[in-house]
């Protein structure tokens, strides 16, 4: 996987949006979590990023789904939730 890849990929998802604004459902949620998710517990930004690597066929071992209760999401007030080390 190149440099140029990921970036051609990041950049053919400008304009990509969440719906409604404001409450984290977008495409990239959806997948990960393999279900549809919404609210300020499933922030995607880091999402995001394992969306590229996974569509490039990568793996991105820094990502982890559980919350503090080992529910998926989770607040990521104290540490929790969807998160990159």
């Amino acid at each position: 996987m190149r440099k140029e890849e990921i970036l051609t990929l990041a950049r053919s998802q400008i304009g990509v949006r969440e719906d409604p604004m404001g409450s984290n459902r977008v495409k990239y949620n959806t997948e990960y979590y393999g279900m549809e998710v919404r609210g300020r517990q499933y922030p995607w930004c880091c999402v995001f990023q394992w969306w590229l690597f996974h569509a490039l066929h990568g793996t991105v071992p820094l990502l982890r789904k559980e919350g503090a209760g080992g529910e998926a999401g989770g607040d990521t007030a104290g540490g929790s939730g969807v998160f990159c080390l």
